[in-house]
């Protein structure tokens, strides 16, 4: 085991990350492979990191967040899917 059983929620790793929600506390972060908080994000986590990016926010107000938890661009969901 990589993470430890302190969380009701963990994602899988991607791109060396893994999106976890702790007991007890509102909203997640992100752990490198050691379980050592690694990133956190001022808006809510959503998914784990693809192509350097995640999106993060709530629905309505989700942004596109880098490696560094920066964000980089607004994130919209395409109306006709």
């Amino acid at each position: 085991m990589a993470i430890a059983s302190t969380y009701y929620q963990v994602n899988p790793f991607s791109e060396g990350f893994a999106l976890v929600w702790p007991e007890g506390e509102a909203g997640g972060y992100y752990v490198d492979r050691t379980g050592k908080k690694a990133l956190v994000i001022k808006l809510w986590p959503q998914w784990s990191f693809s192509d350097g990016l995640t999106v993060a926010g709530q629905e309505g107000e989700q942004k596109y967040v880098d490696r560094r938890g920066e964000i980089v661009a607004p994130y919209e969901l395409d109306p006709h899917l």
